[in-house]
């Protein structure tokens, strides 16, 4: 992460409400993609992965705690992950490094830009995943100056939430839930596909793993690992591609909201559930 870019990506939300979007993450990948991406006219092939923003949150029995330098490990590991994943299915990926960033004050507010905007737009991707196949979600024209920098056709930008319970919170959660523990540790990412064409979400993966407090804190390389793999089950190789019709993607371009599947409407609905119980206001755009 560049020094101009907050630790804290949800720092307008209180710790309980990023467990909460953790938790409802299922055991298994997600993926949301454009007609275009699917059909290989706007999957970007030659691609730069960004610093991963991640929040690791030490759940105890009476408060929780940020974990600073926790949070970096898996950052750090995120990014490696995410490059040699990506390269395994035949895309040219590369890694933007803190070297990177120190030689260019230009791509160093570029990279906080794009960082800042894709946050936004996540508040809304968290709600409406299944907007990002209609083509509802951009990063703006500053992706396309990155790209545009640094020759590449693409941006991965990602987002991940660990939450490490502690013995005595597991011990405690055992107690109140009559035998069954209802909390765990975990990890969860998130993966943005940005085209430098008009800085489009061009696919959206999301991927849970369970995990402990002892190998999220020394093992982080193997939790990302995992979780990440969970994320691009669904990733198509550099080869694969969908045979799209034309009126597929008016339709996509022009469908509401509203015509989501009943599972992801359920799944939005806790989510706001949780947040107004713990008093947050909800990310924009909802």
């Amino acid at each position: 992460m560049t020094d101009q870019a907050p630790r804290n990506i949800l720092r307008n939300l209180p710790c309980a409400v990023l467990i909460a979007a953790a938790a409802l993450a299922p055991a298994f990948a997600r993926g949301y993609t454009t007609p275009g991406f699917r059909s290989r006219q706007a999957r970007p092939m030659r691609l730069v992965v960004l610093p991963p923003h991640a929040d690791f949150i030490k759940s105890k029995v009476v408060m929780t705690d940020q974990m600073t330098a926790e949070s970096a490990a898996l950052e750090t590991e995120g990014a490696k992950v995410l490059q040699a994943q990506i390269e395994a299915k035949g895309h040219a990926v590369r890694i933007l490094t803190p070297e990177d960033l120190a030689r260019s004050a230009m791509l160093r507010q570029l990279v906080t830009k794009v960082n800042d905007r894709y946050g936004e737009e996540w508040g809304r991707i968290v709600y409406r995943p299944r907007a990002v196949k209609q083509k509802r979600y951009s990063a703006g024209e500053d992706v396309v100056r990155l790209c545009s920098m640094l020759k590449v056709d693409g941006v991965v930008v990602a987002r991940v939430v660990a939450v490490g319970q502690t013995k005595g919170k597991a011990t405690f959660s055992y107690f109140m839930g009559g035998g069954s523990s209802s909390t765990h540790s975990y990890a969860r990412i998130d993966v943005g596909i940005l085209n430098a064409r008009q800085g489009q979400v061009e696919a959206f993966f999301t991927g849970y793993e369970a995990s402990s407090l002892g190998q999220l804190t020394k093992k982080a390389a193997l939790v990302m690992s995992q979780a990440t793999e969970n994320a691009l089950g669904r990733y198509p190789d550099s080869a694969t591609f969908e045979a799209v019709k034309d009126e597929e993607v008016e339709t996509a371009a022009d469908r509401t909201d509203g015509q989501g599947d009943a599972e992801d409407e359920a799944a939005i609905q806790d989510f706001e559930v949780l947040i107004k119980k713990s008093g947050a206001a909800p990310p924009s755009g909802r």
